[in-house]
């Protein structure tokens, strides 16, 4: 069945006419992809910048923050429960990961 959308009435000024026309141009990024995508790019940004700057970038270097980059690429997902989930289970996975290490490891050397 399809959608009907509402149309609005026209501008009756060209004050009206041109705030119309500007949000028809930036309707698609009302989208959710678009906003994702902005939100993730901004987050991505702010977790990368301090390799960016010269006081921080020691820090970020020692730390390896570029790994940090690549789990929260790895992790986002459009909704938070999916985020979540994401995380849970990589948390998880990492934990068992560490422990089979650790049992292999000991059952190994003695």
């Amino acid at each position: 069945m399809p959608v009907l959308k509402e149309t609005p009435p026209k501008p009756t000024s060209k004050r009206a006419a041109l705030k119309h026309r500007i949000w028809k141009a930036l309707e698609k990024l009302r989208k959710p992809e678009i906003k994702f995508a902005f939100k993730v790019g901004v987050g991505a940004a702010l977790l990368a910048l301090p390799a960016f700057r010269e006081r921080w970038r020691e820090g970020f270097i020692h730390w390896r923050g570029e790994w940090a980059l690549l789990s929260y690429f790895v992790v986002m997902a459009n909704s938070v429960g999916a985020t979540t989930s994401t995380g849970f289970w990589r948390i998880l996975g990492t934990s068992l990961g560490a422990f089979a290490a650790i049992v292999l490891y000991r059952s190994l050397l003695f």
